[in-house]
This record gives structure tokens, C-alpha cells and sequence, in this order.
């Protein structure tokens, strides 16, 4: 069953490798983030009874949860980058400085790629077959 959700939610069978290792790695990352998930959905769902108690509904629907797993689980993934924030200003972590993080997620990785791809188009890039 671990499995089958694994890969339902994390496409662990359209993995393109024969890697052992790399497989193994993604298999375990992503049973931890299962898992991590799961406890906070747990901790999501304990936190809403406790303030259906202290609200006291009188209401017969208000007694079933409305926090379905699958919902709760999609709204961790959604917000893990919070969550992480959240965690490492709990753990006494500085947060990263925002125009750093921002300048380093904006930046080509492939600058040159543009210009190479031009020069191969024109024939002026060549590279000899072997």
C-alpha cells in the first residue's frame, strides 16, 4: 500500500534510471516527506477537534471532520516552503537574506546556452563524430 501511494503522489514509476542508489534515494526522500506529511495532517486534524470542542457546535455535521487526509496532504505540499521557514525560526535558524535567495533563484544556470544554440543552428559550432 506505501508503495502504490509513493507512486501515485510522487511518480515513482516514471523514474528514467537503473541507478540503485538514486533510486533508492528518491524512494526514501519521498517516504519521508510521506511521512512528515502525514504527522502534520495528524496534528492539523487534532488542532481542528480541539476547536470544534471549545466551539461546542451544536450542529450534528459539525462532528465529522472536514479535513480530509488527501486535502490536508496537498495543502502540506503546497506550503512545505512555509513550513520549512516556520521550522527554521523554531530550530534558532537565521532566514535567508530574500534579495540573495531571489538573485540566486533568478539566475540563468546556462547563460551561454542561447549563443550556443545560435552558433549550432548557423553550422558555425561543429564537433567532429568519432
Amino acid at each position: 500500500m506505501l508503495f502504490k501511494e509513493l507512486k501515485s503522489r510522487f511518480g515513482l514509476d516514471e523514474i528514467n534510471t537503473t541507478d540503485a542508489y538514486i533510486i533508492e534515494a528518491l524512494v526514501i526522500m519521498a517516504a519521508i516527506s510521506l511521512m512528515m506529511s502525514r504527522v502534520i495532517v495528524d496534528e492539523l486534524r487534532s488542532l481542528e477537534a480541539r476547536q470544534r470542542e471549545a466551539e461546542a457546535a451544536a450542529d450534528a455535521d459539525e462532528s465529522a471532520s472536514r479535513l480530509p487526509r488527501r486535502r490536508c496532504s496537498l495543502a502540506v505540499e503546497r506550503h512545505a516552503h512555509l513550513i520549512q521557514l516556520y521550522l527554521m525560526v523554531e530550530l534558532g535558524y537565521e532566514l535567508p537574506d530574500l534579495d540573495e535567495l531571489l538573485l540566486w533563484a533568478s539566475r540563468n544556470p546556462n547563460p551561454h546556452r542561447q549563443r550556443l544554440r545560435s552558433q549550432v543552428e548557423s553550422g558555425v559550432f561543429t564537433f567532429a563524430r568519432h
